[in-house]
């Protein structure tokens, strides 16, 4: 945690006595605030799907606390947790190389704040890379072997990083030479001594400016047949005379069996038992002082024989003590009190005490005769520093008793690499007038934490309600609050509390104000002064509602025009002819006590000229005029009351106010010689550039054009369509309020079902949507 100063300015007045003369006023010193300094950093390309860090500094000599906001403009980038000078950032899964923009807002207490970006160049996998690799090979314990890897790309290859298992790392050189779009890369090491044979995998990514590719490799390491022994048995061990002692060994060897034969040196009379086995067990006579013994083991397996040697003391027990140590923590960072304190029920038979730390100051720490209290210092560059508490007693005998206790300080500026709040795949629902709670996972050193907390930054209104506290490494939350009042995406912040540090994680939550959830429709554009149609939805917990009885609607407006049945949940709404900008619609439903609103905006114009291909629309004073190759298109139908108007490459099509529709252009295009008349249409939608569809009054839908048999298919799959769009192989519809995208041959490829949709367009990254709960939010783009 970065420190700042706090400048105190005094100003001491003086009087001077005697005399009639006055001091000159004090003119007061205007102290103006100003922003904090930001500097962000992180590295510049990274690999998609991957963990980073971003680092930044913060500077500013009039506050101490600052609240960030982080932006990303990919709805796939998520922070996972930050502190005030590190955050680690989730990159996208993505196909094609993206540029993602990081931007960070710090705002101080006077609410002055900073903004900076930085942009990551986020390298996808690509399969434009060739790579020849031997995929297994295999080579004898300490022996050399080389690998040798090519690569061809349609780019250039700017690097080739080969990564080893850590048994492998011990010998090793590469060399590698990039070639424009080939290179060439050879590894050589030495393989481990091995006592069985091992299959290790090396993996080698090669990389381009465009993205990167994995290769895999298996080496096998063989073990050498020659025969083997090696025993393993304790140094030395203690043993207070009177009590019982075993000792342990275990061996490695090239054979199936082993015989095992203990015995002591100087022919002690001490009696073994189980000495044929790898467990030996004794009993400690009594010694008037302490006395040291050899005791030996030897071991024969596959033809060879080895023998180790056990140094065991028996003591003199002239007092049986119960002294040990006990502390309320084994980690800590600064501004975490850690207590070692002395356990026993022989106090008084200790005489005098010693207290000692190894690896802190004096000044770190305090103690009484039986309690040791350390004031955890702060840690410059060191991730941590592990501590040693030694406590010394002496006895009344004169004997000495030596306790220890480890201490582990970490540095609290990287305390978010300790702890990491497990990421929620949905948003958590919070509802108006419900105790919400639930719970999320902490990863890693849960005992560091302090307390946790709970909070709402970026909405207006208060939690009623709000806690947070951790248990079995989980955070348990409850919220509640009764001044929800429309639906909301937005995050909480949980913060874990640790010495002087924290650690913040955003949460996403989804704010209702009922479980009844009304749906306006999606974002459109009509022609200025026309009348469409309004076709409401309701949902209770995300199941679409048929029974309406005793719930009530009510359509609204900006003042910009009139509703033909405001109190039904379909409506027809006639702008007026005067407005060129968006309006918002408002559908408002209350059922009993519970209360809910969803707006949907459309745009309304006045001037309507597109062209697309060999096709030209324009409108003039008195109506619609195209063009195809050219020539004048004539419209039958009345081209002067527009409602809609879409353009193709060789077709437009014509909605008018009095629900009629006609295409004109290509007279051999099926969109023109397809599409059946009715005077019924509510809205007219361009599907690609190959189709049209157009909805009835009755929110049935009609299609015409090259595919409108696959259009016309997805229709029955809803109760109610608000638009179709294709880009490329895929079709995509608002369908019951909810996104649903098919490929080619009609398979589901993708839905959103978690909120319904208030836009959808065409973007620079296919087919792109936002929630009516989040209409100011990021464009979500999915992949298929």
């Amino acid at each position: 945690m970065r420190i700042f100063a706090v400048l105190l300015v005094s100003f001491f007045l003086t009087a001077c006595g005697g005399g009639s003369k006055q001091q000159p006023p004090v003119t007061p010193v205007e102290i103006v605030k100003k922003a904090p300094s930001l500097t962000l950093s992180a590295q510049p390309t990274a690999q998609s799907g991957t963990i980073i860090t971003i680092n930044f500094t913060i500077e500013d000599t009039d506050s101490t606390d600052f609240s960030l906001d982080w932006k990303f403009d990919h709805d796939q980038a998520s922070l996972l947790s930050a502190s005030m000078s590190q955050a680690s950032l989730q990159l996208p899964h993505t196909s094609t190389q993206l540029s993602l923009k990081v931007t960070l807002t710090v705002t101080d207490e006077s609410n002055l704040s900073v903004t900076q970006s930085h942009i990551i160049d986020v390298l996808p996998v690509i399969d434009d890379i060739d790579i020849t690799l031997p995929t297994h090979s295999s080579v004898a314990t300490n022996e050399y072997i080389t690998l040798s890897l090519t690569a061809k790309s349609n780019a250039a290859i700017t690097a080739i990083d080969w990564q080893l298992p850590l048994a492998l790392q011990g010998d090793t050189g590469s060399e590698t030479e990039l070639n424009d779009k080939q290179a060439q890369s050879t590894l050589t090491l030495k393989a481990p001594a091995l006592q069985n044979t091992t299959e290790f995998d090396i993996k080698v990514t090669v990389s381009t400016d465009y993205g990167y590719k994995n290769a895999l490799a298996k080496l096998t390491v063989t073990a050498d047949d020659t025969p083997y022994l090696s025993i393993t048995v304790p140094e030395s061990i203690t043993v207070k005379e009177g009590q019982s002692a075993q000792i342990d060994a275990s061996i490695s060897s090239s054979g199936d069996t082993a015989q095992y034969m203990w015995a002591w040196q100087n022919n002690t009379a001490i009696e073994l038992s189980q000495q044929t086995t790898a467990q030996v067990r004794f009993d400690a006579p009594e010694v008037e002082q302490d006395q040291q013994y050899l005791l030996n083991l030897t071991v024969t397996s596959d033809g060879l024989t080895q023998t180790k040697t056990v140094t065991v003391l028996i003591t003199n027990n002239a007092i049986e003590s119960d002294i040990k140590l006990t502390t309320n923590r084994t980690l800590a960072v600064k501004g975490q009190p850690v207590i070692v304190s002395v356990e026993t029920e022989q106090a008084s038979l200790i005489q005098s005490v010693k207290w000692s730390v190894d690896g802190l100051a004096a000044s770190d720490y305090s103690y009484t005769n039986n309690e040791l209290t350390i004031t955890v210092p702060a840690l410059s560059d060191a991730s941590y520093q592990d501590v040693d508490v030694q406590f010394t007693a002496t006895m009344t005998d004169n004997q000495t008793i030596t306790r220890t206790q480890s201490l582990r300080v970490l540095n609290g500026e990287q305390l978010f690499q300790h702890l990491k709040v497990e990421p929620t795949q949905h948003a958590i629902p919070i509802y108006k007038n419900e105790l919400n709670q639930f719970t999320l996972g902490i990863s890693g050193t849960t005992s560091l934490i302090d307390r946790l907390s709970i909070d709402m930054p970026f909405v207006i209104y208060e939690f009623s309600t709000r806690s947070a506290e951790l248990k079995n490494n989980q955070a348990h939350i409850t919220l509640a609050s009764n001044l929800i009042e429309q639906e909301k995406q937005t995050h909480a912040q949980l913060t874990l509390y640790a010495g002087e540090y924290s650690v913040m994680a955003m949460i996403p939550v989804y704010l209702h104000p009922s479980h009844y959830k009304v749906y306006a429709g999606v974002k459109e554009t009509y022609f200025a002064g026309s009348t469409l149609s309004l076709f409401g939805q309701l949902f209770h917990d995300g199941v679409r509602q048929t029974n309406l009885t005793e719930h009530q609607f009510n359509w609204q407006d900006q003042g910009r025009g009139s509703f033909d049945a405001p109190e039904n949940i379909r409506s027809q709404y006639t702008s007026s002819k005067y407005i060129n900008t968006d309006t918002q619609i408002t559908l408002n439903h209350q059922y009993d006590t519970q209360s809910s609103q969803s707006s949907v905006t459309h745009s309304w114009t006045r001037l309507i000229r597109e062209s697309k291909g060999d096709m030209n629309c324009f409108n003039t004073i008195n109506e619609l005029k195209c063009t195809f190759n050219g020539q004048p298109q004539t419209f039958t139908i009345d081209a002067s009351t527009i409602k809609q108007v879409v353009v193709a490459n060789q077709f437009a099509c014509l909605l008018n106010d009095a629900g009629l529709t006609q295409c004109v252009g290509e007279t051999t295009h099926p969109s023109v010689t397809t599409l059946i008349a009715g005077n019924d249409g509510a809205r007219i939608n361009l599907v690609g550039e190959e189709d049209i569809c157009v909805q009835k009054q009755n929110g049935q839908w009609q299609c015409a054009g090259e595919n409108s048999h696959f259009n016309q298919s997805l229709l029955p799959l809803f109760s109610n369509v608000y638009q179709i769009i294709k880009h490329q192989q895929h079709t995509c519809l608002v369908g019951d309020g909810f996104l649903h995208c098919y490929n080619s041959a009609g398979d589901e490829v993708f839905k959103d079902t978690l909120d319904t949709v208030g836009e959808l367009a065409i973007k620079s990254s296919g087919i792109c949507y936002k929630h009516t709960s989040n209409p100011s939010g990021s464009w979500l783009c999915p992949t298929f």
